[in-house]
């Protein structure tokens, strides 16, 4: 994965959204939380919703 290039030198945020078996969401926000730490430049932002 490239960084993402704003100019202003903050973290680009990236919103990741999710419906379904709490599970797998918990799986995917772990991800996220794996990614945040490993790309300095992205910041993934799990959101959840149940209906």
């Amino acid at each position: 994965m490239e960084p993402l290039e704003d100019g202003d030198g903050e973290r680009e945020e990236i919103g990741v959204f999710f419906c379904g078996p709490k599970p797998l969401g918990n799986l995917i926000d772990e991800q996220c939380a794996l990614l945040n730490q490993s790309t300095p430049d992205v910041e993934f932002s799990f959101h959840s919703e149940n209906f």
